[in-house]
């Protein structure tokens, strides 16, 4: 019985032990083992391919040919066991020039580029970069944090797939012959099915280093570039400053500001700033290319667009071009965006082409309609934000006669019939563009300011901004968000605001704000002009902001409704701390939406010498509003807010409106300031002041305001304001440099 038992555990083992030979045998066919040739890439290379590491970055060539030599496809864990491995003849291109820092949550989507057939899939795990990338070059380094891999897939002339890779930090991507185009993927190693969205924002917001480059870049610095700025060529030069000013020739003012500013060094750019450690991508609209590394000036980028939302970048844009933008631009931390080469600022022009057909509308003389809802700022029935437009540009002038309100029933055309040629109104229900027009508008040009904020900085650091021309955005011209360590020099914002911000009408739109928190701050030599609301201002509405350190200097603001609205500590429990407006320069501060009309008042707030019925305001609710060259409102003391040395050159209502809420003796935030007016109106209140709830008027000298000169010239009279003017060249030859 015991050896039958033997016997057949004997034969069990036979068994067994020639299907486990036959297995590996057959497994040995499978892989290539018994094939007549071992096809590799190091075959055709020479060296390991694809997922060769970067001798550049790691200095250990031998280690990783070893551990990624069977990368010419996904990875060995997906090649299937039953084919041999593919091999390509190498790329011929011979290019050295590429660089891009995919190192921020902006630049990807969701998804992944299929390592099968390369298209896009859906994977809520993984990102996708959305664009397929030119190959110019034979070899491409990897730049990776820990933890993370690339999925490299090529295509050929044609976009038809080619293959895919697996690539690590250091690892290398060397296109093939027929390669001309590459996708990238990023996928965590590790933890992969926590990965949403979310996660990646917040993964990226912790930092992920995603660079791929040529060897060029590795080790580059900008330290030898020199100058990058040459300067404008058609300035103006023989005539004063303040005569440009007064006669409001506002681009000639502006080009020699930058003209002057660049002679005096006030605005540089140099290879000693960008080397700061970051990338500095060149952008030209008029000489740019989007497949260019956009690394040097000879091979720029074209479009602004795909930065946005960038951190740890310079980007230069090139003087004399106008960019043509889509939408706000999100600045980043760390970087630095300015002008390089010969000619005027950069230009970047948010107004958009009004693409529609006007028709008469229905019993109605003189007011045509168009239909706005095919249009991008079209947001929905209801929406505030629908056909939110700020202004209209019609034939190369600015139109901001926009009649807005608040009635949630349907507009009535009828309601600008008796408001003038031009006026204009937009029904939010049925996105409806209204247009009191003698003539024809479909044989104007029109372009309209959508309800963006060209240049938005929330919550960033470490940014410099200058040289910089901002037009036709409908909201602010540039927004800074509890931001800290900011520099705003040298830029031209014209034309900005005139939105609607909220459900009762009111419109907005300041050039140059500090909103909420904001520390080491400082806008110096900017010009701003035709600004809706405001100027120069910090404010906000959060009650734990803190702000110290912001610095408002050397700036010229020209035809504006506020020029200076700093709201002190009002709207922030937290006392401020070293906040000035200091050596800035004030004309023309008018009703934009009517900007001929003296608003200057008496002691009853009415307007002098103007009927009701002869003023009309588009501003909605602001007819008699409080405006003003400076208005320090609800503001600390001296030691908190300062306005002082600024000039402030005529105003259509008040040169000063000033609240003291810390009820102080004196105001001793507001001094040394020279407040002009000439052709004033008899009676007329050039500086009202609160104090324990009394509104004060003052039209002449008074000891509460003994610390600022006033210079105040009636209509019908004569006088000499030689000894004004040379001050007011003496500040605004200050502000240029000259």
């Amino acid at each position: 019985m015991a050896k039958k038992w033997i016997t057949r555990v004997l034969v069990l083992l036979i068994v067994g032990f020639i299907m486990f030979k036959t297995k590996a045998l057959f497994d040995d066919i499978a892989d290539g083992t018994y094939a007549h040739e071992i096809l590799t890439y190091e075959n055709v290379y020479g060296q390991s391919g694809s997922g060769g590491k970067a001798e550049s970055k790691k200095n250990n060539s031998s280690t990783s040919t070893a551990s990624s030599s069977s990368a010419s496809s996904e990875t060995s864990a997906d090649v299937s066991a039953s084919e041999p491995e593919v091999t390509y003849e190498p790329s011929e291109k011979t290019g050295d020039d590429f660089y891009i820092d995919l190192g921020h949550y902006v630049v990807w989507e969701s998804g992944e580029y299929s390592k099968d057939n390369g298209e896009k899939a859906d994977n809520k795990r993984r990102l996708r970069y959305p664009e397929l990338i030119q190959i110019e070059c034979p070899k491409y380094l990897i730049q990776l944090s820990d933890g993370y891999k690339l999925r490299i897939c090529e295509y050929n002339e044609a976009k038809e797939f080619i293959r895919s890779v697996s690539l690590e930090d250091g690892d290398s991507f060397l296109p093939t012959k027929d390669g001309e185009f590459f996708s990238v993927s990023i996928i965590k190693k590790e933890g992969e099915k926590s990965m949403s969205l979310g996660q990646w924002s917040a993964a990226f917001g912790k930092g992920i280093e995603v660079i791929i480059c040529t060897e060029k870049w590795v080790d580059y610095s900008a330290s030898d570039l020199g100058d990058l700025i040459t300067g404008s060529t058609r300035a103006i030069r023989s005539q004063s400053l303040s005569d440009l000013l007064l006669t409001g020739r506002d681009s000639e003012l502006a080009s020699a500001l930058w003209a002057y500013q660049i002679d005096s060094g006030i605005y540089s750019l140099n290879g000693e700033e960008l080397n700061n450690g970051n990338p500095t991508y060149y952008v030209s609209s008029s000489e740019g290319d989007d497949n260019n590394s956009g690394l040097n000036p000879e091979n720029p980028k074209k479009k602004l667009d795909g930065f946005s939302g960038m951190s740890n970048v310079n980007i230069l844009l090139k003087c004399g071009d106008t960019f043509k933008v889509s939408k706000e631009i999100k600045l980043g931390s760390n970087c630095i965006y300015a002008a390089y080469g010969d000619g005027e600022r950069p230009v970047l022009d948010y107004y958009r082409d009004l693409d529609v057909t006007f028709s008469p509308s229905d019993g109605i003389d003189n007011v045509w309609e168009a239909d706005l809802s095919s249009l991008e700022i079209a947001n929905g029935a209801g929406n505030k934000n629908n056909c939110n437009i700020g202004q209209l540009l019609i034939d190369g002038t600015v139109n901001w006669k926009r009649y807005v309100w608040s009635s949630k029933e349907k507009y009535n055309p009828k309601y600008i019939r008796n408001r003038g040629n031009g006026a204009w109104a937009v029904d939010w229900i049925t996105s409806k563009l209204y247009l009191y027009s003698e003539t024809d508008p479909n044989n104007f040009e029109i372009k309209y300011a959508p309800p963006v904020t060209a240049l938005d900085a929330k919550k960033i650091k470490n940014t410099v901004i200058k040289g910089i021309e901002v037009t036709g955005a409908g909201c602010h011209g540039l927004n800074m968000e509890d931001c800290e360590k900011i520099t705003v020099s040298s830029c031209y914002i014209h034309d900005i605001g005139g939105s609607v911000h909220t459900q009762s009408g009111m419109r907005y739109g300041n050039a140059l704000q500090v909103w909420n928190s904001g520390k080491d701050i400082v806008v110096c030599n900017n010009f701003a002009s035709w600004i809706f609301d405001t100027c120069f201002t910090n404010q906000g509405s959060e009650k734990t902001a803190e702000n110290e350190h912001i610095h408002f200097r050397d700036n010229i603001g020209a035809h504006f409704y506020w020029g200076i609205e700093t709201w002190g500590d009002g709207y922030s429990s937290n006392p401020f701390n070293d906040v000035t407006y200091t050596d800035n320069v004030l004309y023309d501060n008018i009703d934009l939406t009517n900007p001929t009309t003296p608003m200057q008042a008496g002691k009853n707030t009415r307007p002098l010498g103007t009927k009701d019925k002869e003023y009309v305001s588009y501003r909605t609710g602001y007819k008699y509003h409080q405006m003003s060259s400076i208005n320090v409102s609800n503001s600390g003391t001296g030691q908190i807010t300062k306005v002082e040395n600024n000039i402030v050159w005529n105003s259509n209502r008040f040169l000063v409106l000033a609240a003291n809420s810390r009820k102080e003796e004196i105001f001793s935030a507001l001094k040394n300031n020279l407040l002009y007016a000439d052709n004033a109106l008899e009676n007329a209140c050039l500086f009202r002041y609160t104090n324990n709830g009394e509104k004060i008027y003052l039209n002449k000298i008074d000891d509460l305001d003994s610390s600022n000169k006033w210079s105040i010239h009636y209509v019908n009279t004569s006088y000499d304001n030689s000894e004004e003017l040379a001050q007011l060249d003496g500040k605004l030859n200050k502000i240029a440099g000259k």
